[in-house]
């Protein structure tokens, strides 16, 4: 019985020794387990907020195709030295549609952001059509005020006045 109980000792040491190493492997293997799931886990959320910043990228490029067209309505409103011309050619055309006799006198473009370009220039013609050209120019693409303007009637002719005015331009840019 000795013997028996000799090798069941040995059996169960080597039982023993078994269970803590499996032991031990199964718990090993658990933590590698769980340190990989978390990191699986993160992998996902990161890869959840980079398909969230693709999506939001995506409609911002969409957006800023929406707004371009408006960014070049708004950037002509604008007007620029280079530019100037157009302002003149559209006040003459004013003047075509409207009867009266347009002459631009002089014109002032600013050398500092706080200052305004202004416009002098002087009209002929009767008070309906005078009257008719300054309503265009208040609808005129670019945003000014009419500083001042002196109507006097010409001595020749009482019913056809003459104007000096002069227009300050809100929205110049200096280029």
């Amino acid at each position: 019985m000795r013997i028996l109980s000799k090798n069941l000792k040995k059996v169960i040491w080597l039982l023993s020794i078994s269970m803590v190493i499996l032991i031990s492997g199964a718990a090993s293997l658990y933590e590698k387990i769980k340190n990989e799931s978390q990191s699986l886990e993160d992998d996902l959320t990161h890869i959840a907020i980079l398909e969230k910043k693709e999506r939001d990228f995506s409609g911002t490029t969409a957006s800023l195709k929406d707004f371009n067209e408006e960014a070049s309505l708004l950037d002509a409103a604008f007007l620029s030295e280079g530019e100037f011309i157009k302002l003149i050619s559209l006040l003459e055309s004013f003047a075509q549609k409207t009867g009266v006799k347009f002459n631009a006198e002089s014109a002032r473009l600013p050398n500092s952001p706080n200052e305004q370009a202004t416009l002098s220039f002087s009209l002929e013609g009767d008070f309906i059509s005078i009257a008719h050209f300054f309503l265009l120019l208040d609808h005129a693409p670019y945003t000014g005020i009419l500083r001042d303007a002196i109507i006097s009637p010409r001595e020749k002719n009482p019913k056809i006045l003459k104007t000096t005015a002069t227009y300050g331009i809100f929205n110049f840019r200096k280029i």
